[in-house]
């Protein structure tokens, strides 16, 4: 979006555009969506269109009385735009007090991003850092290095996740 100035200087008029930041969708809100494929500067997860394409972006930016609304897919604990594949072990999704996540969103690539499916096995959250697991593994080689812990609460955070 881009907002149009005019001036007028010594009779003669001047326009000038400025990039303006829209507002957010929905104030409080944060967006996180598997599908995003838009560059990471481009992610301010303000909204489906701009959603974060790492929850660990979102947790980054969320303050107190936020909602993290997370689309369908499997998120890992060691991605971000900074940092898009660390399979750094102690890597873990860390808590913010009073922030909200809720999961099982359609996020863009439906036409109803918004719409909820409550089948908890829609969106999750993952310590497979190396993405080498098998479905039906259960060999302790496949484990040995996945993430310590995928869910961190370093700060007392009480609130519960949502689904």
């Amino acid at each position: 979006m881009r907002q149009a100035i005019f001036a007028v200087i010594f009779g003669a008029t001047v326009i000038c555009t400025l990039p303006v930041k829209a507002a957010p969708c929905e104030p409080g809100v944060l967006f996180v969506d598997y599908n995003q494929t838009a560059d990471c500067v481009d992610q301010d997860g303000e909204c489906w269109e701009s959603a974060f394409r790492y929850l660990q972006d979102a947790f980054a930016v969320a303050q107190e009385n936020d909602v993290i609304r997370v689309s369908q897919g499997i998120f890992y604990p060691d991605e971000s735009c900074a940092d898009p594949n660390t399979d750094n072990r102690v890597d873990s999704f860390v808590l913010v007090q009073g922030v909200i996540i809720r999961g099982g969103y359609e996020g863009s690539a439906s036409l109803t991003p918004d719409e909820q499916n409550l089948d908890p096995s829609l969106t999750i959250l993952s310590g497979d850092i190396q993405q080498d697991d098998t479905p039906a593994g259960l060999l302790q080689t496949e484990r040995e290095n996945n993430s310590y812990n995928v869910v961190g609460n370093r700060h007392g955070v009480r609130k519960k996740l949502q689904c």
